[in-house]
């Protein structure tokens, strides 16, 4: 399928649906999507994909996007541009084995309630007989930001949370492609199967696609719960149990993985991003170095009282208001930077001998009496 030089207008519901595998996209540009669509934000259609599978996640009806990708393989797309949307900008859910090049999602949400994102990447397995997590997509090069200003919302009430980028769900470790290591014995057709191992909230599923004597010669996911959500990834060959094998087969895994990078956003409501504290096998990299994922960083040794961070405050920046009597204070970032870090910090007041030093993994911030000072921090790494 080869679509390209598409352009939708103040669409009551998503300006373009790209539900077809196999397909090459380009020059699609949308405005308006969600006009006079008063949505919910509730039940079946609320902000974000219900996580940890089941008839919530998959019965997911995301309210109108400029661009909506779902649920597809193998699609390469270029030159998208979604803006001045009730709602979001773009939305990518199960997308695998895709490329997506020169996306621009700028000045949507101008909805005055619920919460919406310029680019907004759910990443649980969209139907029960889907194409699994998102897994080999790659997004290279995306412009969002300015999300619903007041110069273009057509409410005298200003949009109150709005962000330029969102991933969440199912990339904390999820499986994206699997092959028969051991097929095991006495195993039947159909043989619901789980993988063990690991640390997951939801464990990966699997059925006995192809047996022969009793013998698992073929594996299917099954998506009725995606493709599990783990923080610690079990070792290959990992284990199936359940079913009627009296020796459990093995299966090796590949887990998803994915790569955003080019990202350029400007300015938002709330914040640039909602990102997850961890991930597996996610690559996401702004212009100028890594700006996620990143979660909410720990403070300890910030004296008595109530110390405490900035509402929406990450590893990448905040505020730090520092407790009573001490002469230090230390945030550990939630991931460690693995390469390399660059910490600014500056105090709300003028201190004595106030100072900072940072690593991979924390910053601490020095003073001959810090207790009390307000402590910005900015820190940018890979």
């Amino acid at each position: 399928m080869q679509v390209s030089n598409v352009t939708t207008l103040n669409t009551h519901g998503y300006g373009v649906l790209i539900d077809a595998s196999e397909g090459n996209w380009s020059s699609i540009h949308t405005k308006g999507a969600g006009t006079g669509n008063t949505c919910p934000n509730s039940g079946s259609t609320t902000v974000d994909n219900p996580g940890g599978g089941g008839a919530s996640q998959t019965s997911w009806q995301p309210c109108p996007a400029g661009i909506y990708v779902r649920n597809v393989s193998n699609v390469n797309g270029v030159n998208f541009l979604a803006t001045e949307g009730q709602y979001y900008g773009i939305v990518m859910v199960g997308v695998r084995h895709s490329t997506f090049a020169s996306l621009a999602a700028t000045d949507n949400s101008l909805s005055t309630s619920g919460t919406w994102d310029d680019l907004h990447l759910d990443l649980n397995v969209f139907t029960t007989v889907g194409r699994g997590e998102n897994h080999n997509l790659a997004i290279d090069g995306a412009v969002l930001g300015a999300n619903g200003q007041l110069n273009l919302t057509t409410s005298s009430s200003a949009p109150t949370t709005r962000y330029g980028l969102f991933i969440n769900d199912g990339l904390a470790g999820s499986v994206g492609d699997a092959t028969v290591a051991v097929g095991g014995t006495g195993c039947t057709l159909n043989d619901a199967l789980t993988s063990s191992g690991g640390t997951s909230t939801v464990a990966a599923k699997w059925t006995a696609g192809n047996v022969s004597g009793g013998v698992v010669t073929g594996i299917k996911h099954d998506f009725s719960v995606g493709g599990g959500v783990y923080t610690v990834l079990p070792a290959n060959p990992v284990t199936l149990t359940g079913g009627t094998c009296g020796v459990a087969p093995t299966i090796n895994i590949t887990w998803s993985k994915a790569s955003i990078k080019g990202v350029s956003i400007g300015q938002t409501v709330t914040a640039a991003t909602r990102i997850p504290a961890f991930f597996t096998n996610w690559i996401v990299q702004s212009n100028v170095g890594n700006f996620g994922p990143r979660g909410v960083p720990v403070l300890s040794a910030c004296g008595g009282g109530s110390p405490a961070l900035s509402s929406g405050a990450t590893d990448n920046i905040g505020k730090i208001t520092v407790g009573t009597a001490t002469a230090t204070c230390t945030l550990t970032f939630a991931q460690p930077f693995t390469t390399r870090v660059n910490c600014v910090v500056q105090s709300g007041t003028t201190l004595a001998a106030f100072g900072y030093t940072y690593t991979l993994s924390a910053l601490v911030v020095t003073a001959t009496v810090l207790g009390g000072d307000l402590v910005d921090y900015a820190c940018d790494g890979y």
